[in-house]
């Protein structure tokens, strides 16, 4: 076929239909046509002229199929049973098939299964670490060809084959739909290729820009789907629908309709889906006054409902269009053509940063200030990211705040807190109505960011758009900033000043009911967050400060500290999470969802981190030199400091305590933010600049760990070993949401440098045969860090600490190559010859990294070895169980449960490798 004329193959394709159709052949004429079709002829024969000829084979193939359904059944036999026959043709053929009423689900069917099965098999071959390299390059190959067929396929529908466009846009649907929640999470191969989610995304980016008739589908359907599916599964068609408006934002204004009609469920929608469907929207405002009226309205109409998430999402999408407004040069310039005003008129509406569209946004934000906690929480978020958007609205945004603030803050000669007053009853119930801490924080963030009252930019439209006219005198204008920074000066000293009780709102004759006792909790609870906010302002000061200014500073520092610690113990005893003490109640108040969608550029954020990075990051320098001081008899240091608050031993312990549990928090609230978020940016920074000072407390941690334990001191070790556990987990959790980034090699450098600067540890001898930089920062860090201390912590028998530095170590070293990896199962084997260890985590810990390190077939003998031993150790009906094993003495009756149960998950997991290998 390859030698006749391109004007002749219809014709033959055509005759050749027709002997199949009389059984001639037939399942060799639908392989050769698909074979042949799907080959790189148009390079030889023409692009052009060539995919006219397909689009004519395919209406050939159509109506040959409707003459004959064995011809369309012989066609998904193949498909069906080898997946290397799916090119670009055979995709055109099956979805030209799907316009068959008999075929229209089962050649959609088939075909969603090959490319799923295309995609599984790639992901299995790089998950199943015994298979060769070579399998997981082949299956990625693989996918990328169906990939690519796909996407052809998509593209050629414009050249004649318009009649399979719903097709495409029913196989695009059914993928989305397909991908399971659970295989949501990112992921992109190292060349660019997408997963089935993102496939999906394309083809419909693609229909729509070519094809006029699938755009008014593709938008029904998003909308439908965003209505019917779940929250999580939603999300992925929001993202989609961004996409569209962002990069096609004049196609999608001719269905704004519709978009409208999506709008009108708002407020019963799940609150996620609410707050990123108007982030996704928002482009749209620039080119269609429309549909920024009815968003408005929308909101509006949400602020008045009474369910929280409603009211967040409400609350977030006011701040959206201020900061795209803000965004937009102060200025948006959305006239439709059809209702285009005046020059006169436009510079009416637009000459001041959006005209009445701040009043009224305003306005609503007013309207939160009576709100539920939660609603003002994201409120004063919002005010900052106001603030760091636009600095010139500080001063107005300040003069919003102060009549609420003075609510619950008295302005005499030495201030009082009404701690009381932000307390209130719901349905018979004691809750928070106002989050004092939240709102300090707020105020504390923008008098940081304009330390002395001044905005270079402020202009007079900002202040008349906030309803403040520049006749007001400057004295009226400064009062807002000057009554506030004098508060929070007041607060600082209330703080250190005052008695607890008094601080609380606490009277002699107050009763001890429960409700009483809820009351007094929930304010402890906010004075708990007002600590914290002051604790990040004297840490601010102290980056620049110098001499006798910086030890004042710290002596301050120190006594909040304490004074934190006292408020916690009047809140009650931190309880234990499997050995870990929880952080106070306060900074673990924000809920980290399991799973969050990259396409969404709004977070309903019911509390903001207190404490910002540079400034945790300052604490632990404090810290770690309050630490030497202690520990090296730096008496001129102590001194200096003030001698009353290093006498007790219990003082630096408190510190550290307080500074790891604001870590924990911080690093674990990290992720819940999205990218290219500005208040993420702000508060959270570059979070992987803690790793270096956190591993230096953890080394200095240790050393305490190495001394022996007596009566005098054995209250302050067990304490600094709580310490230790919690910046170890610290450390974990930081490497957890760095370990599949970009910048964890850069992570690891930094703390390698830490211990072969400061620390004196030598990684020239582990650098034999690496040349790759990344491959031997993971194994310095291991070698000389890792395995270390985690051999000396087993000899102290610090088994919390060892079982995490076993999780840490399993997390790095599976990024090793296998040869590298072979030689920690080696010695993670050797381990476990030589401890009688028996606690069941420590012993699962262990277990696990000799068995997944080693490499085939070691670690299957390692496996059967443990489970001779186990056999030993549990006994059998003719032989008695012994106490412990004395080939693995970590194989003993304490840990024989923890240990059976790790095999069996482990070879469970490879009978089912096993049997996927032997199905292929």
């Amino acid at each position: 076929m390859g030698d006749l004329d391109l004007q002749d193959l219809p014709s033959l394709v055509y005759h050749l239909l027709v002997l199949a159709s009389k059984g001639f052949c037939k399942r060799e004429v639908v392989e050769g046509l698909v074979t042949f079709f799907g080959s790189e002829m148009e390079l030889k024969k023409g692009a052009s002229i060539f995919k006219q000829v397909e689009g004519t084979v395919l209406l050939h193939v159509n109506f040959a199929v409707k003459q004959d359904f064995s011809l369309g059944k012989e066609v998904m036999r193949l498909i069906k049973s080898d997946g290397q026959a799916l090119n670009h043709f055979a995709v055109a053929v099956m979805l030209s098939l799907a316009r068959i009423k008999r075929f229209s689900e089962s050649a959609l069917e088939i075909l969603k299964k090959a490319i799923l099965t295309s995609y599984g098999d790639y992901k299995f071959a790089v998950d199943c670490k015994w298979l060769q390299h070579e399998m997981g390059e082949e299956f990625l190959q693989g996918f990328q060809l169906v990939e690519k067929a796909v996407i052809r396929a998509v593209n050629e529908t414009n050249c004649g084959r318009e009649h399979m466009v719903p097709s495409f846009l029913q196989l695009a649907f059914l993928l989305l739909e397909s991908a399971q929640l659970g295989n949501q999470k990112k992921f992109c191969y190292s060349d660019g290729s997408s997963c089935i989610k993102e496939l999906a995304i394309q083809m419909l980016k693609n229909l729509f820009e070519a094809h006029d008739m699938a755009r008014s589908e593709i938008i029904e359907q998003s909308k439908v789907l965003i209505l019917s599916m779940k929250p999580e599964q939603s999300m992925s068609i929001v993202r989609l629908l961004a996409q569209l408006i962002r990069n096609y934002p004049y196609a999608i204004k001719e269905h704004v309709s519709r978009l409208k009609e999506l709008l009108d469920y708002f407020t019963y929608m799940d609150g996620k889906v609410a707050s990123c469907l108007v982030a996704s929207l928002l482009p749209l405002i620039k080119i269609s006054r429309d549909i920024l009226d009815y968003m408005i309205l929308v909101i509006r109409k949400a602020m008045f409902r009474r369910e929280d998430t409603i009211l967040l999402a409400a609350t977030n999408a006011i701040f959206d269009l201020i900061l795209v407004d803000k965004q937009s040069n102060d200025s948006l310039p959305f006239q439709d053509s059809s209702s285009q005003a005046s020059c006169s008129q436009q510079a009416e509406a637009f000459g001041c940063m959006g005209g009445t569209l701040y009043q009224e946004l305003i306005g609503l934000l007013q309207r939160c200030l009576y709100q539920q906690a939660k609603v003002k929480r994201v409120m004063y978020s919002g005010l900052v990211k106001l603030v760091l958007a636009d600095p010139a609205i500080a001063r107005p945004v300040l003069d919003l705040l102060l009549p609420h603030f003075l609510r619950f803050y008295k302005e005499d000669a030495d201030g009082q807190l009404e701690l009381t007053s932000c307390v209130g009853l719901e349905n018979g119930k004691v809750v928070i109505e106002e989050p004092l801490d939240s709102l300090l924080s707020c105020v504390s963030w923008i008098l940081l960011l304009q330390p002395h009252g001044q905005s270079e930019n402020s202009s007079d439209a900002s202040w008349t758009c906030f309803g403040f006219s520049l006749s007001q005198d400057e004295v009226g204008r400064r009062l807002s900033w000057d009554s506030f920074s004098t508060a929070l000066l007041k607060i600082r000293k209330l703080l250190r000043a005052e008695k607890l009780e008094v601080l609380l709102g606490q009277r002699a004759d107050s009763g001890s009911g429960s409700s009483e006792k809820e009351r007094t909790k929930s304010c402890t609870i906010i004075l708990l967050g007002i600590t914290e906010v002051v604790l990040n302002t004297i840490a601010t000061e102290l980056e620049k400060a110098t001499g006798d200014k910086r030890v004042q500073l710290e002596k301050e520092l120190i006594d909040l500290v304490e004074f934190h610690h006292l408020v916690e113990k009047h809140l009650g005893k931190p309880r234990q999470i499997n050995g870990l003490r929880k952080a106070n109640v306060r900074t673990t108040a924000i809920d980290i969802p399991d799973h969050t969608d990259s396409g969404c550029t709004t977070l309903i954020q019911e509390q903001m981190p207190l404490l910002a990075t540079s400034t945790i990051n300052q604490l632990l320098q404090t810290t770690l030199g309050l630490y030497n001081a202690k520990f090296s008899n730096a008496i001129a240091t102590s001194q200096s400091l003030g001698q009353s608050s290093f006498n007790k031993n219990t003082s630096c312990s408190n510190i550290i305590s307080f500074v790891l549990n604001i870590l924990l928090c911080h690093i674990r609230s990290c992720p819940v933010l999205v990218r290219d978020d500005p208040f993420k940016t702000f508060i959270y920074g570059d979070i992987k600049i803690l790793g270096p000072q956190l591993l230096k407390l953890i080394l200095l941690l240790k050393s305490v760990q190495s001394s022996v334990p007596n009566e005098k001191n054995k209250s302050r070790i067990e304490g600094q070993r709580d310490n230790l556990h919690q910046a170890l987990i610290c450390l974990k959790d930081m490497l957890m949401i760095y370990l599949q980034g970009p910048h964890f090699a850069q992570l690891l450098e930094d703390l390698v440098s830490v211990c072969i600067t400061e620390y004196g540890f030598d990684g020239e001898n582990v650098t034999y045969v690496i040349n790759d930089p990344k491959i031997k920062n993971i194994e310095i860090f291991v070698v000389k860090i890792l395995k270390p201390l985690l051999s000396e912590l087993l000899a102290i028998s610090s088994l919390r600490e060892a079982e995490v530095f076993g999780d840490i170590m399993l997390m790095i070293t599976n990024k090793l190559p296998c040869q590298l990896r072979n030689s920690h199962g080696s010695w993670a084997t050797q381990i476990c010859k030589s401890n009688g260890i028996k606690d069941s985590k420590v012993v699962r810990s262990l277990v696990l990294l000799a068995f997944q390190l080693s490499s085939p077939p070691d670690d299957l003998i390692f496996a059967q070895d443990v489970a001779i031993e186990l056999c030993k150790v549990t006994g059998s009906a003719s032989d008695d169980p012994v106490e412990m094993s004395e080939l693995y003495p970590v194989v003993n009756k304490d840990t024989s449960i923890a240990v059976i149960i790790c095999i069996l998950q482990s070879v469970e997991a490879i009978i089912c490798d096993v049997d996927w290998a032997i199905r292929k």
